[in-house]
Order: C-alpha cells, then sequence, then structure tokens
C-alpha cells in the first residue's frame, strides 16, 4: 500500500479505492463525436459550450467547446505528450474536475437526478453535481477518502509516479494545423509500459515504451502499430482546446507492484495545448466517461496492492468498500437517464497535464501472478446482487 496506516479500520477502504481508481491504458470501441456527447447533433452540428445556460435547470453547463466554423482547415503537425500528473477531484487552479455528463445540474435549483440514488446517497447528497453541473461521483470519492488517509494525497502520489515512470499514458495527435482552431484532427490514447531502470527526462526527447494491449491485432497475433485501439479521427481543436470522443476508456495506474485498471465509457477527452521550446504540452487535461456497475467491480477485481495482492470478497473491508461504491451511483451508464429507474454506474473524470514525450518500443503487459480464491473475485458482485450489511 501506498499509506502507511489510516485512522480506523473501515479506512481501508480509502486506501484501496485511492488506490484503485486511477489509471493508464485505453480500450477504446466505436467514437461518436463530441457533438453527440452534448447532446447537440451529429456531424456538422455544434457542442455545448463550457457556460450555455440550460433550459430545464438554469445553471451553466460545463461541456466541451464548440468545434470551430472554418472546414478542412488541415495541417500535417504530429505530436505526442505524455501524462505527467493527475488530479481526481480538483485542478491546480481550483477548477472542478469533470464536465456535464446528463445535463442535468442536479441538486442546483431543486433539479433532480437523471436517475434514483440510493437513500443514502439522498439522505447526504453524495449524488449532487459540483460547479457548472459536473458530473464526477469518483473525484468525490477520492476527495473523502484522501481526507481519512494519515500520509500523501492521491493526486500527488500518482503523479510522484508517474514522474518517476511507473505508469504513463500518451496523448497522440496528428492532421493538427499547429493554429488555435482546427476542425478536422486525429487523437489516439496510448498506454505504456513502466519507463526503465531510470526515470524519464521530462525533456521531450522521453522514449516510452508502449502497451502491445494499445493497438489492434494485426492478424497473425502481433500488435498494428499502425492501428491505435483508442483512436478518434473526428476530433478538433477550437480555440487551443482538443476535443475527442472516448466512449470507452481503460485506464491503468502503477506503483512498483500496486497496480488498478479504471474502465469507463461514455465519455471524452478536453485538453487545453500548449507549444513550448521543447515540443507541445497539455494543460487543464481532463478524461471523462461513466463507469457502470460491472465496471466498478472490474476494477475492483483489477486491484493489486503493492505485495501484488488483490481484494477479495472474503476480505474483511470489502463490504465497506462495497457499500461506499454503490451509494455513490449518480449517473445511467446509458447516458439516457430514468428519475424513476435506480442509478447504475459512477461520474468520472480525471483532470492531467502532459508533456511532449516520443513512441518507443512496444512492450506485453506483466502477467498477474496473484489471484482471489475460487468463487471470492469481485468481478462476479454486482450492486445490484445480494448487499452487505450496511
Amino acid at each position: 500500500m501506498f499509506v502507511n496506516r489510516v485512522r480506523r479500520p473501515l479506512l481501508r477502504f480509502a486506501v484501496v479505492w485511492v488506490t484503485s481508481v486511477v489509471a493508464a491504458s485505453c480500450t477504446l470501441g466505436e467514437f461518436h463525436r463530441a457533438e453527440d456527447l452534448t447532446g447537440s447533433g451529429g456531424a456538422g452540428g455544434t457542442t455545448s459550450s463550457s457556460t450555455a445556460t440550460g433550459p430545464a435547470d438554469g445553471c451553466e453547463h460545463a461541456s466541451y467547446p464548440s468545434r470551430p466554423a472554418g472546414r478542412d482547415l488541415g495541417g500535417a503537425t504530429e505530436f505526442i505528450s505524455a501524462v505527467r500528473t493527475i488530479h481526481f477531484a480538483v485542478m491546480p487552479d481550483g477548477t472542478p474536475v469533470g464536465v456535464d455528463l446528463d445535463q442535468m445540474c442536479s441538486c442546483f435549483e431543486d433539479a433532480p437526478s437523471t436517475c434514483a440514488p440510493t437513500k443514502n446517497s439522498l439522505q447526504v447528497k453524495s449524488y449532487c453535481d459540483t460547479a457548472g453541473g459536473r458530473d464526477n461521483a469518483v473525484g468525490r470519492l477520492l476527495k473523502q477518502a484522501s481526507a481519512l488517509l494519515t500520509t500523501i494525497e492521491i493526486d500527488e502520489f500518482y503523479s510522484q509516479q508517474a514522474e518517476l515512470g511507473y505508469w504513463g499514458q500518451l496523448v497522440r495527435v496528428s492532421g493538427y494545423n499547429g493554429a488555435a482552431d482546427d476542425d478536422q484532427v486525429t487523437v489516439a490514447l496510448i498506454g505504456t509500459g513502466q519507463f526503465g531502470i531510470n526515470p524519464p527526462n521530462w525533456d521531450g526527447n522521453d522514449a516510452w515504451p508502449v502497451s502491445s494491449q494499445a493497438f489492434e491485432d494485426d492478424g497473425k497475433g502481433m500488435p498494428d502499430l499502425t492501428k491505435p485501439r483508442y483512436l478518434d479521427v473526428a476530433a478538433y481543436v477550437s480555440d487551443h482546446v482538443l476535443v475527442a470522443s472516448i466512449p470507452d476508456t481503460k485506464l491503468e495506474l502503477a506503483g512498483q507492484q500496486s497496480r488498478v485498471a479504471l474502465q469507463s465509457s461514455g465519455g471524452g477527452i478536453m485538453a487545453t495545448l500548449e507549444k513550448s521550446a521543447l515540443g507541445w504540452n497539455i494543460k487543464a487535461g481532463v478524461i471523462t466517461g461513466r463507469m457502470g456497475d460491472e465496471q466498478v467491480f472490474e476494477m475492483i477485481a483489477s486491484y493489486r496492492n503493492n505485495e501484488g495482492e488483490p481484494l477479495c470478497t472474503d476480505d474483511a473491508f470489502y463490504c465497506a468498500a462495497k457499500n461506499a461504491f454503490c451509494d455513490g451511483l449518480d449517473i445511467s451508464a446509458d447516458g439516457v437517464g430514468n428519475p424513476a429507474q435506480p442509478c447504475n454506474a459512477l461520474s468520472f473524470g480525471v483532470g492531467f497535464t502532459a508533456v511532449s514525450a516520443k513512441l518507443g518500443a512496444v512492450v506485453i503487459p506483466a502477467a498477474t501472478t496473484q489471484f482471489c480464491p475460487p468463487g471470492k473475485d469481485t468481478s462476479i458482485d454486482s450492486c445490484f446482487k445480494l448487499a452487505c450489511p450496511p
């Protein structure tokens, strides 16, 4: 574990959740344009701006900027940036992490939720959005967990692990014109392996080893480096802000032996691009999505502590973890929502900054060596199965 101790036995969950809920390697299926994600049309449409006023609840919805008016702006610039810092609840400038995924400012001006929260969630209003209607239950849970820990903050810990090269996530942008606006760019998210024996220099020349799982298979059992698995060919840049759709993501974070895979769907990426003497950097980036009930338990199942040990359903603290996750469900996984139906997903947002980098050799991820006993794997559980005692 990356913490030495917690104040109460129940807080082992805080450690598990903090260590589990971040990551870096993506599995992206079919992309939808950011216009679709913000509910304003398909190709050639416009997205909701970050200050668009919602007709139903009167709050300002934090969302993606609109696609620029120019057409076929195009370009030949290509660059790669490696994630260096991450932020789970609040960005360094104080802005809450996330966007308004459901176009509803829950708890603002008595606006309802788009699904039915649990009784516990209703009592403590844990389903409520942050400023701008931002949906980020994951960040909220992390903030609460971090407040219970006696050592390092979660953001600081995983930023340090990225700094040392224990985990990495690359953002590759191509077909870019290098200007403030470009209506058509391509974005790929590429997970990495551990950087190497020595940490990266963060000088624009670091060649990160890339995960074989970040690419499609070439039909011969090998990764096809021309086909990133997590790709949006219809991304764009608006006033220096990169926008891409990410229907499904799988992000993996790691320390020395610890690691966890966090999966989400129905989200996107938004990031401010900045040119420097070292290359293209990213600031104020955010990856958003929805972590469905099934994905929540797959995430817990993927967790390994610093001894490589998993968390299993027979662990003394598992029920505390399950109850906290299940009471945190605040959104519908399908993106539609029904106030009469139970919430079945956690809204998700991770902020980040990234520094210019390069692609290195392809590596095969290390195999998992320790597993739960038969029938005790958390991936088979659900918030909608027999509940743990409160």
